[in-house]
């Protein structure tokens, strides 16, 4: 399994790179800095059972917009997809449920407070969710 997260902030990225190097026995972590570049690593990839960290508040193709997309592609069903954004609008969040998210997060603002999250991402999506496997 993988863990996808999909973040333009360099500052964001560097921040969650910071906190999941304290993770022990993490998954592989591969990190896009747009929709686009996951869509094309999507369409060329076989690894199963992966869990997308998606950023909703992105330039040039938002989260949302992601989401559509890899809904018309009929991938939304093959990701465990999180939104993992700072809105905490209530519009967002029902509509990230409607498109397909499996949770929706708002980012942490502490290091400490992120390192729990993604311990917890770590248990729970990988350590203890059963997936359908093949």
């Amino acid at each position: 399994m993988e863990l996808l997260l999909v973040e333009d902030d360099p500052d964001d990225v560097y921040f969650f790179e910071r906190a999941y190097r304290s993770i022990d026995n993490a998954p592989e972590l591969k990190i896009f800095s747009d929709g686009h570049a996951l869509l094309d690593y999507l369409n060329t990839c076989t690894t199963p059972n992966q869990v997308l960290l998606l950023d909703l508040n992105m330039p040039v193709m938002s989260g949302f917009e992601v989401m559509e997309a890899l809904r018309a592609e009929h991938m939304i069903d093959n990701l465990i997809t999180v939104c993992y954004t700072t809105s905490t609008h209530h519009s967002d969040i029902r509509k990230a449920y409607q498109l397909g998210a499996k949770s929706y997060i708002t980012k942490p603002g502490r290091l400490r407070d992120l390192e729990s999250l993604i311990k917890l991402i770590k248990q729970y999506w990988f350590d203890n969710n059963r997936v359908v496997q093949g």
